[in-house]
């Protein structure tokens, strides 16, 4: 999850949305520095696919990739880099673990705010605010 000012979601969906479409997805052993793989297993592939056509469902705008395989891999775990945008707290997508390359991002009025939806997770994960 990344928490974005309200006032910056623009600026930062723009960004995001380069970032993920730079983002190689490659086999292993032909893979540039940088690049990313494909996902670990079968089962954590249909976890990751069932849960971005789950943020889809739910409202999120999808800004960036997608459920699927990206262009030119027609077989293995490979996953878009996926980014969501005005994903609200409630979402499942926010609620939990994806374990793949999706960000979630979500936008907040007041630094309180943030605080108080970052802690809000059954996660006992590590978190960094800047800002």
């Amino acid at each position: 999850r990344m928490f974005v000012p309200r006032e910056s979601n623009e600026e930062a969906k723009a960004i995001a949305k380069a970032a993920a479409e730079a983002v190689k997805v490659q086999m292993p052993r032909e893979a540039d520095k940088g690049a990313i793989g494909p996902i670990s297993n079968g089962n954590q592939y249909a976890k990751v696919q069932d849960l971005i056509q789950k943020g889809i469902d739910e409202g999120a705008t999808l800004v960036a990739g997608g459920t699927g395989r990206p262009e030119g891999l027609n077989r293995g775990y490979f996953a878009r880099p996926t980014v969501f945008a005005d994903v609200t707290n409630e979402m499942t997508i926010a609620r939990e673990e994806i374990f793949g390359p999706v960000l979630v991002m979500i936008p907040y009025d007041s630094v309180d705010e943030a605080v108080e939806m970052a802690n809000d997770t059954e996660y006992g994960l590590a978190g960094y605010v800047q800002g």
